[in-house]
């Protein structure tokens, strides 16, 4: 980040499955730092059937994008970029939607594939944290990554299309899951993660750390600090504390209820599913700590884009 890349501002717009997000970023001595966040819940993935988008989520994503580019003008950014993960990708009319928010708001959208999801994800995270062995956890709407890392560098990365929204769409039928509807989402994270990976956990059972990313990250930690009373600038969940939180939540319906609507209102639907992910992955190794990262995928984007000028 040399030169006219430095002391510029940027936006960086993700449109998930379940919300489209917006970061402003100045860089300034080889560094990204945000400004300004806002998310907007879209809900795609409700607008989508037999695996195409409808026409109403076509105009709900233009409607957000028009809403967020007004909003960028306010901070007189230099570039904005947009980007769409598994909430695109994995419909089967990716280039007529893509043509037709492009005419609803005149905005190129690049759809990133899961390998490039997982890759700037974790080179996202290597801005922001200082551990060098462990695995980093992506868990979206639509999607899940997991990268394994030695030495800061990657070693393998796997993506699944199991996220918290479309596990809730296809098992639950209620507000929270029930202890059979759980049981279902878990079998079918267990099948995409042990039938269907591609990343050997067992090479990786020793890292104590994992690293998450996404909304469901952010989600878990608020519930964390509320729940055990820690200090809200806290990053770190203890792994003994996140399985009591998913006790808790698996077994006292009306306090999950309580707890959840207190602390992430906008995840009712999805953390629990997300948290299952987790749950899942976590189980095949002796991770002592999950350290919740506030940069990820957006920042890792916005800095290969620089790279490229």
């Amino acid at each position: 980040m040399k030169g006219k890349e430095d002391k510029m501002k940027y936006a960086v717009i993700d449109i998930g499955s379940n919300s489209i997000k917006l970061r402003v970023y100045k860089t300034e001595n080889d560094k990204i730092n945000i400004l300004f966040s806002n998310r907007i819940t879209a809900g795609l993935a409700y607008h989508i059937e037999d695996n195409i988008m409808t026409n109403e989520g076509i105009i709900k994503a233009a409607e957000v994008l028009n809403e967020y580019i007004e909003l960028i003008k306010n901070f007189s950014v230099d570039k904005y970029y947009i980007y769409a993960t598994a909430s695109i990708r994995n419909i089967k009319n990716t280039t007529e939607v893509i043509d037709e928010i492009f005419r609803l708001t005149e905005c190129k959208i690049d759809v990133l594939s899961a390998e490039e999801e997982a890759m700037l994800g974790f080179k996202g995270i290597m801005e922001d944290i200082d551990i060098t062995d462990g695995l980093m956890i992506d868990i979206g709407g639509g999607s899940s990554e997991v990268v394994s890392f030695i030495n800061s560098k990657n070693k393998e990365n796997i993506s699944f299309p199991i996220g918290s929204l479309n596990l809730y769409k296809k098992f639950v039928r209620d507000f929270l899951p029930t202890k059979e509807e759980r049981k279902k989402i878990s079998e079918k994270i267990s099948e995409e993660i042990n039938n269907k990976s591609s990343l050997d956990f067992e090479k990786y059972k020793d890292f104590k750390n994992i690293c998450i990313i996404g909304g469901t990250a952010y989600s878990l930690l608020k519930l964390i600090n509320d729940h055990f009373d820690l200090n809200k600038d806290n990053i770190i969940i203890e792994v003994n504390k996140f399985k009591e939180l998913k006790e808790l939540l698996s077994n006292d319906y009306n306090k999950a209820k309580e707890l959840i609507i207190k602390s992430c209102p906008d995840r009712v639907h999805t953390i629990i599913p997300g948290i299952l992910i987790l749950d899942t992955i976590i189980n095949k190794t002796y991770a002592e700590n999950i350290i919740v990262s506030d940069y990820g995928l957006s920042e890792g984007y916005l800095l290969r884009k620089i790279e490229e000028v």
